[in-house]
């Protein structure tokens, strides 16, 4: 993960959907999505499931926040 991307909170449900969410400060957007691209090429997750890094602008500040969804192949870590 970039260091200039701060991640807030995580969850796995189901035994197989990781969720993200964190915030980065405006001139970051673009490394979220790298970053969200990135692992979701990884040989863990499906490309094709889960839901696409969302960008936010907070407003009155330099920040946003972002959040995206993977879910793990199937058979990976069961």
């Amino acid at each position: 993960m970039p260091e200039s991307l701060i991640l807030e909170n995580w969850s796995f449900q189901d035994g197989k959907r990781l969720s993200l969410r964190g915030t980065g400060v405006n001139t970051a957007k673009k490394q979220a999505i790298d970053f969200e691209d990135r692992i979701r090429k990884s040989s863990l997750f499906d490309p094709l499931k889960g839901e696409s890094v969302n960008i936010h602008d907070n407003p009155g500040t330099q920040t946003f926040s972002w959040d995206f969804s993977l879910e793990l192949k199937r058979g990976t870590g069961q």
